[in-house]
């Protein structure tokens, strides 16, 4: 996805299949967060349950969990954890891995279901 641009700054463009959806407001404006951070050739994006909390204007990360649920239910959105290897790198391999899960979270962002 291009920067689109306009004179108030960046937007997000929103697929109707999230738009229309049975989701929550949260949900959606979720989806548009995420689709801001996202990578533009993979579609991955790895902000923080606080960051993305902080960007849905909740005071409580659990808001960016039931939210990120909904859209993992619609097909929209891959959750998956990031590991620190034995040189202190991120990787997506368990194996080699410290003991300890990333403090945050990676997600693949999809444009259709």
């Amino acid at each position: 996805m291009n920067d689109i641009t306009n004179d108030d700054g960046y937007y997000a463009i929103i697929p109707e299949t999230v738009l229309y959806a049975g989701i929550s407001a949260q949900a959606v404006r979720l989806y548009c967060v995420l689709r801001r951070y996202a990578d533009k050739g993979t579609l991955e994006a790895h902000p923080s349950r606080k960051t993305l909390a902080m960007r849905l204007n909740a005071s409580d990360p659990k808001v960016v969990d039931r939210a990120t649920q909904e859209l993992v239910a619609l097909g929209v959105l891959t959750v998956f954890q990031r590991w620190v290897d034995d040189e202190g790198k991120f990787t997506f391999e368990t194996k080699g891995a410290l003991a300890r899960p990333q403090t945050h979270t990676a997600f693949d962002v999809w444009i259709r279901p």
